[in-house]
């Protein structure tokens, strides 16, 4: 392996190990969580935070461009411009905070106009947030130094103070419910996680990168205009997601209640999660395309989208025919026997989100080489779509039509985000699909009708132990994702280049500790 193929496998090793931990930590969670606030409890949590989301996204994404810019002048070691990033977005994001605060009182008005929150939650509900928006204000204005870290493609460090401050969370969970304090106690709880994350970041960037510079005359407006810029076109997108991810929520809210809004929630929490893991694997992209750019190696940019789109695929694809065909049993182990208004929402949104998955190593690449208008028309497009689409399909199916408009949405949207890109560097999109979907599709379709035949005589099982079904679980997994390796390596769908960087990654998940100490 190359030495910029091995940073990007071991920062991508790095990203996996921290998302998983950090998966795990809120799987386990939840279930408790849920036994001690109740469902609409967590139906609180669920649309406080969607406000919160939605107000925080009036910053027109500038902290989007800090990886771009970020990555590239520390390539170029042009410290100067770096710190000028760094301290101009910290400004702004000084002065977006302000005025947000200034607003916090009329936002009461608009909060309770958006959601009918029960009269017995109301407080509690406006606490979480009150408390939680005012320190996620601050926590953005620190946000450069989590990028400082990933521009010096130094994932190891922000993973395990991700993982450190998760570990902490867990302890402060049990403390406060197992106290009785409900809402307020989580809310208390995620406002301490914030403050120790955001002073870890600041602390290990100056650490490693002792160049960083703090003040006043590093605020400069042509940077200002650089990072709106690209943030800018890279803000429809940001809007995009938010729309898919929240606004049917929001609706629901409306229609069908908390108690929907919870089921939904937890459902497309199990396909979300599974996207979010597998698009660490193009976390470590952006700054090696950018470094690539840099280098003049726009050829070889290319092809590490092809061959790293190839990867998505290949591990994405039967993870979701995975969960489409056991979603019954993933949320019978995960959460008990009441859920099963998830299971369908479950099962329509994999469809969508195994779509946006896909275009995970094209948004990396887009924003790597300075072209997000690309993404900014695509998520355009699929904004346009997603809301008329769920609004459309509630009025006619109800409930089930939200997750129906968001999965064709995302499906539509990223078709067109493949079909312009490949125009724009006039590559054959057809050749590409047939090269990286046509084998892992077949081999999760077959898969997928095995489980199916199986999992039925299996049901007493899963319903009557739940460290008995997890471990059944685990194991059809396991069986699942061998069966579908086999496949690929017996159809020769990976070929040399991919069976050397499986060797390398091999080398180093066997001799982490050593290549840990020489990485540093």
């Amino acid at each position: 392996m190359s030495n910029r193929t091995e940073k990007i496998v071991r920062n991508t090793l790095f990203n996996i190990a921290g998302s998983l931990w950090n998966s795990l930590v809120y799987f386990l969670l939840i279930p408790y969580v849920i036994s001690k606030i109740g469902v609409e409890g967590y139906g609180v949590w669920t649309l406080a935070y969607i406000f919160i989301n939605c107000i925080t996204y009036v910053d027109l994404s500038l902290n989007t461009a800090y990886v771009k810019y970020i990555s590239e002048y520390y390539t170029k070691r042009d410290y100067q411009k770096m710190n000028e990033v760094i301290n101009t977005g910290g400004f702004f994001y000084l002065f977006f905070a302000l005025i947000v605060a200034s607003l916090l009182f009329p936002l009461k008005s608009l909060f309770l106009a958006l959601f009918k929150i029960p009269s017995p939650l109301l407080n509690d509900a406006l606490f979480v947030f009150y408390a939680i928006l005012f320190f996620v204000l601050i926590a953005k204005i620190f946000e450069a130094f989590l990028y400082v870290l990933v521009g010096m493609q130094r994932m190891d460090v922000s993973n395990s103070i991700t993982m450190t401050v998760n570990f902490a969370m867990v302890i402060g969970v049990f403390v406060f419910l197992e106290r009785g304090w409900g809402l307020k106690g989580l809310a208390l709880n995620e406002i301490l996680m914030i403050l120790s994350y955001n002073l870890a970041l600041v602390i290990q960037a100056k650490r490693l990168l002792p160049e960083i510079k703090i003040g006043r005359k590093f605020v400069k407006m042509e940077r200002w205009k650089e990072l709106f810029r690209f943030g800018v076109k890279l803000y429809v997108s940001g809007i995009s997601t938010l729309t898919h991810s929240q606004f049917d929520k929001l609706i629901l809210s409306h229609i069908s209640g908390l108690r929907f809004v919870t089921y939904y929630d937890l459902g497309a929490k199990v396909v979300r999660s599974s996207r979010d893991l597998l698009l660490l694997l193009t976390a470590a992209l952006v700054p090696a395309v950018v470094e690539l750019k840099a280098e003049g190696e726009e050829e070889k940019v290319f092809l590490l989208y092809q061959r790293s789109t190839k990867y998505l695929v290949a591990f994405g694809l039967p993870l979701f025919f995975f969960a489409i065909a056991t979603a019954p049993e993933i949320l019978r182990v995960w959460l008990g026997n009441d859920y099963h208004e998830s299971v369908l929402v479950l099962r329509i949104l994999a469809v969508g989100y195994f779509a946006n998955l896909t275009t995970g190593t094209l948004t990396s690449t887009v924003q790597g080489i300075g072209k997000p208008i690309l993404q900014m028309r695509a998520s355009l497009f699929t904004l346009l779509l997603n809301i008329p689409l769920s609004l459309f399909l509630i009025s006619k199916v109800g409930y089930w039509g939200a997750a129906m408009g968001t999965s064709l949405a995302m499906v539509l949207g990223g078709s067109y985000f493949f079909y312009s890109f490949h125009r724009t560097v006039q590559k054959s999109l057809f050749n590409f699909l047939k090269r990286s979907f046509s084998l892992p599709l077949m081999s999760s379709i077959l898969g997928s009708l095995l489980l199916f035949l199986v999992f039925p005589s299996l049901h007493p099982f899963l319903v009557y132990s739940r460290p008995r079904g997890i471990f059944i679980l685990g194991l059809t997994l396991m069986l699942f994702s061998v069966f579908h390796l086999f496949f690929l390596f017996k159809t020769g769908y990976f070929d040399s280049v991919d069976r050397g960087v499986f060797k390398g990654l091999w080398r180093m998940f066997t001799f982490s500790q050593t290549s840990i100490s020489s990485y540093r």
